[in-house]
């Protein structure tokens, strides 16, 4: 039988052959006149489809998992399956459920396995016998004794429907060939043949993975259609019933179409649908997603094959997955949407019923490889470097203002996060930070990063209260809860400082101030007291202290001297400017001095007091002309332009001028 393609087609009401149409086709059936066909018609019961002839893909009838799966029924299943369908007989004649034969054996081959001979068998035994040799489903069988006989259904079957079950060796326009009659025979030799077009897929006219032409009509003035065969099981189906429905035939139903309109492989997928389910392996298609289905070609057009059974949320609507989307309805009746990664990812987050809702734009390509997606209540993006991540609220806002993916912050790097009271998310370039009383703020480069090294909204310094500031200078600034941060290119980084003291930095012009950039970051002591090195100075705090700068070479001394900690002890004023160029500063121990032309100097106790009472710099001593002196003896001395100044334990502060 190798190389034959046995041909089936059913009639224009979906329960009887062609042949009995009176056309020509299978003359065999016509067994005297032509009268015959109008009686069966008129008297056979016409099938109410449950399934929509519409869905029917001729690329894609049935799926090989299914077709060639022969454990789908036992033998039980199908006696219960056969009774189920066969109405009431009427008197003189066998309905299936009653039909009973003696079988023959057959011998093993490369197509089948070997069937044993039995006497008085029903159908169910031998469909379920020629199933599990031929490892063809059972169903599959069922269905095409339906298609070419009616059956499954028949309540008046003559004894030639059994004799040509299969409809097989009855190509048309020619009679059934009598050495294939007999029900067995017919039953094995139709589901052998379907595993012949299996096992040699190229010696027949329609073949999987290319595009076939296919008659839509024996009658060649009606023309031919291009159908792109996906499988092998859907080829065996064009191979053994040689015609495409067309729409004329779908439209129908079970019904009538026109006259170019064929039905043999339409009624095969009816009939299996509306009583086994879905022609394919995977999950059912949902109803209210049919007509969509059916309109973008099925499982061979746009959507392709269901991958997960169908959701119905809360609110009415309906989502499902198919192999290159994933399709929603929403309870307004709007088909949306996804695909890819970032479809996959919607779908995981609970699809038109999660935290996203429904699709509100469309998939999109970005130059940089990534992809993006709008939806009701956020935006998905995904690209290779990050994953799949989303913005939502008032950060997905915010970032939406400024360009989303393509803008300055790029794609999410992370999720999107509950941070206290507030949000906050990072890209790739930065970071968006939302709280009730900071509103929603960015964060770029180099600032973004160290923020998040300083612990973000969790961290010393709080959300950000202003956005990312570029100045006109190349400064680069942001101001937080608790303190300020800045960037200069070629400047030692990013710097941040906190507190009284960055309050203290901004009051003194910042960066573009007299102190400058910052040189460290802001260092926390043991004590609990704070400091911070700029280019033109440095910066104290302490517990219970007010926020202290020095210039200059103050800085530089008062560093040398040991900081707070030395000589001098913490400073109590700020730096003064005088205005004879001169700078001065007091500190809990003493006070410090410089003048143009001369070092910085200090005194220190007793002495510093004496010299400030005496009027300083301006004094009949003038300016100190060296260091404040420390002798083994605890006394202290210290020279200066017009004298000298001394002190011993004990005794009082001795003042020497010079003649």
């Amino acid at each position: 039988m190798k190389g034959v393609a046995f041909v089936k087609d059913v009639n224009i009401m979906g329960i009887m052959s062609t042949r009995a149409r009176g056309i020509g086709l299978r003359t065999i059936v016509l067994f005297a006149v032509g009268i015959m066909a109008a009686a069966v018609l008129t008297a056979m019961p016409i099938a109410t489809p449950k399934a929509e002839a519409a869905s029917f893909d001729a690329g894609h009838i049935i799926d090989d998992e299914v077709f060639y799966d022969s454990t789908t029924m036992t033998e039980s299943q199908i006696r219960s399956f056969i009774n189920s369908k066969v109405p009431k007989c009427r008197s003189g004649y066998t309905c299936l459920d009653a039909y009973k034969e003696n079988t023959t054996a057959r011998s093993a081959n490369k197509y089948c396995k070997a069937i044993s001979s039995g006497k008085n068998e029903d159908a169910a035994r031998i469909i379920y016998k020629v199933s599990r040799a031929c490892d063809i489903n059972p169903q599959v069988i069922l269905v095409t004794l339906q298609k070419e006989q009616g059956l499954l259904t028949h309540e008046w079957p003559s004894e030639w429907r059994y004799t040509i079950a299969m409809g097989f060796g009855c190509p048309d326009g020619a009679d059934c060939n009598s050495k294939y009659f007999g029900f067995q025979n017919q039953l094995y030799l139709g589901a052998r043949q379907f595993q012949i077009y299996r096992l040699y897929p190229n010696d027949f006219g329609y073949r999987a993975g290319r595009t076939n032409t296919i008659k839509w009509h024996p009658n060649s003035s009606c023309g031919t259609s291009q159908v792109h065969i996906e499988n092998q099981a859907t080829a065996g189906l064009y191979n053994y019933t040689p015609y495409r429905p067309n729409s004329a035939a779908l439209k129908a139903g079970y019904g009538v179409g026109d006259s170019c309109s064929s039905y043999g492989n339409r009624n095969f997928f009816l009939y299996f649908t509306d009583w086994f389910g879905s022609t394919y392996k995977g999950p059912a298609l949902h109803p209210k997603l049919q007509s969509y289905y059916s309109q973008n070609g099925g499982a061979s057009g746009l959507l392709g094959k269901p991958v997960s059974s169908a959701k119905t949320y809360s609110d009415g609507g309906v989502g499902q997955k198919f192999e290159k989307y994933v399709l929603y309805r929403t309870p307004q009746g709007k088909y949306l949407r996804t695909t890819g990664t970032v479809g996959d990812r919607h779908w995981a987050l609970g699809g038109g019923g999660g935290v996203l809702g429904y699709p509100s734009g469309n998939y999109t390509k970005h130059s940089n490889g990534g992809r993006s997606q709008a939806f009701d209540n956020g935006t998905l993006y995904w690209i290779s470097k990050y994953g799949t991540e989303y913005t939502t609220g008032v950060v997905r806002t915010k970032h939406d203002q400024l360009g989303g993916g393509d803008g300055v912050l790029g794609f999410p790097k992370g999720k999107y996060t509950v941070v206290g009271e507030g949000r906050s998310q990072v890209f790739a370039y930065g970071g968006i930070y939302w709280s009730p009383r900071t509103g929603a703020r960015f964060i770029l480069g180099g600032m973004a990063k160290t923020f998040e090294k300083a612990g973000g909204p969790n961290g010393d310094l709080g959300f950000p209260t202003s956005d990312y500031i570029t100045h006109e200078s190349g400064l680069r600034s942001q101001s937080f809860q608790s303190g300020n941060m800045y960037w200069i290119a070629d400047r030692g980084g990013v710097r941040y400082i906190l507190g009284g003291m960055a309050k203290t930095y901004e009051r003194a012009g910042g960066p573009m101030g007299e102190l400058g950039y910052p040189t460290s970051d802001y260092i926390k002591n043991k004590d609990g007291s704070r400091f911070q090195s700029f280019e033109s100075g440095a910066m104290y705090w302490a517990p219970g202290k007010v926020v202290r700068y020095m210039l200059g070479g103050f800085a530089t001394e008062y560093a040398s001297s040991g900081g707070p900690g030395g000589d001098l002890g913490y400073p109590t004023s700020d730096y003064v400017k005088n205005k004879d160029g001169s700078r001065f500063q007091s500190f809990e121990v003493g006070d410090m001095y410089w003048a143009p032309g001369k070092k910085v100097r200090y005194i220190l106790g007793g002495m510093a007091k004496e010299y400030a009472a005496a009027g300083g710099p301006s004094s009949e001593l003038g300016y100190p002309t060296s260091a404040y002196m420390k002798h083994k003896d605890g006394s202290r001395s210290q020279t200066f332009e017009h004298g000298t100044m001394e002190w011993a334990p004990g005794g009082s502060v001795i003042i020497s001028l010079s003649e």
